[in-house]
């Protein structure tokens, strides 16, 4: 049954590992998603947490490449998580009565991580925990989501440009920047 499925996440194990071995236990149609492969273990991270989905290929040998009309293998264009597992999101339909026999519990296949696209997402959250940091900082409180998104609660007049110390430490919202205390309105 596939709702007894999981899917053992193997991302955290090496953030730069690019290709696994894995098995695909299941070929579903999500309502939400559309046509998804679940499969025993993934280095795609799921969607969440301020990330999008990771993206990869799960490589095909010819033969089952053709028979699925996947030369390039199967895209994968997004990951969500459904419980413990994940869906690993295609980017296309497959004819389930074609697709079961050749990729289900049938033999194991490479994944192969789209990494310029997961590289780039790991630099853009690390930089909003920066960003994030960096704005309760100036702003002299803690910042939750719900501050955030609320109308009214990061000034408008608030620009950030990161300066050097070639630009004398002024900063353009009107403070000035002390490297012994950090950002002080002023």
């Amino acid at each position: 049954m596939v709702a007894d499925l999981q899917t053992e996440p193997r991302f955290y194990e090496d953030v730069y590992r690019t290709e696994l071995e894995v098995w695909v236990d299941a070929l579903v149609s999500d309502e939400r998603f559309g046509p998804c492969l679940v499969l025993s273990e993934t280095l795609c991270h799921p969607h969440g947490g301020g990330q999008k989905g990771d993206r990869a290929v799960l490589a095909l040998p010819a033969e089952d490449a053709r028979a699925l009309g996947a030369p390039q293998g199967l895209a994968i264009g997004d990951t969500r998580r459904a419980d413990d597992r994940s869906l690993h999101v295609l980017g296309r339909p497959l004819e389930p009565a074609a697709a079961e026999p050749v990729l289900v519990g049938r033999k194991p296949f490479a994944l192969r991580l789209d990494w310029p696209f997961r590289h780039r997402q790991m630099r853009l959250h690390s930089a909003a925990h920066l960003l994030h940091c960096f704005m309760e900082r100036v702003l002299g409180r803690a910042l939750s989501f719900d501050a955030i998104t609320t109308a009214g609660a990061v000034p408008d007049a608030l620009t950030v440009t990161i300066s050097t110390p070639a630009t004398d430490g002024f900063w353009p919202w009107g403070g000035v920047y002390d490297p012994d205390s950090g950002a002080q309105l002023v």
